[in-house]
């Protein structure tokens, strides 16, 4: 079901931690947006592939965003465009194109595989206790295909249009326009 809906909603909101790894930009604010309004977890895990043969640039972002942080605070979303007025604006640092086809070459299970075991370490490391803050990787493979990992600074926004939701629980739909209703 998609997670605008009011059956993912009212299961969310049951969660510990909500895990998203969706290929929409849309459901991955929104879920990091239930994760601020019913202060939970959230861990957010994207990959990309983009162009070809020597060209080829890979990698993923690995985010675990703790209450009083969102995807809009740590980086963004890339693809995600919304309106404002007659102009369109990019939330975050990505791609404006609607047809994600034309930039990103695709998926590859492997590299995905290891962005999610990225992510279950944090959430193990999170309920051992050795997390204590948002947590922000993000993983590139060089031309040679030889992987880096940089850890990048989590600052949460207090002015960030989605944390002013936080700690709203179910009042958080009555401010949405989505399918809650």
């Amino acid at each position: 079901m998609s997670v605008d809906s009011l059956p993912a909603a009212t299961t969310l909101r049951s969660m510990d931690v909500l895990i998203g790894c969706a290929d929409d930009p849309v459901a991955r604010v929104l879920t990091s947006l239930l994760g601020v309004a019913y202060l939970r977890p959230v861990l957010d895990i994207g990959t990309g592939i983009f162009g070809d043969g020597q060209a080829r640039r890979m990698g993923a972002d690995i985010r675990l965003l703790l209450p009083g942080a969102c995807l809009v605070c740590a980086g963004g979303v890339p693809g995600l465009v919304r309106a404002s007025g007659s102009q369109r604006a990019t939330v975050g640092a990505g791609r404006q194109s609607a047809d994600w086809r034309v930039e990103r070459a695709g998926s590859l299970r492997t590299l995905n595989q290891v962005a999610v075991g990225l992510g279950l370490r944090l959430l193990e490391d999170l309920v051992a206790g050795r997390i204590a803050a948002s947590t922000w990787l993000r993983m590139d493979f060089d031309a040679d295909g030889v992987p880096s990992l940089e850890h990048i600074p989590v600052q949460p926004n207090p002015v960030c249009p989605v944390c002013r939701v936080s700690a709203c629980g179910d009042e958080t739909s009555k401010q949405l326009p989505l399918r809650f209703a």
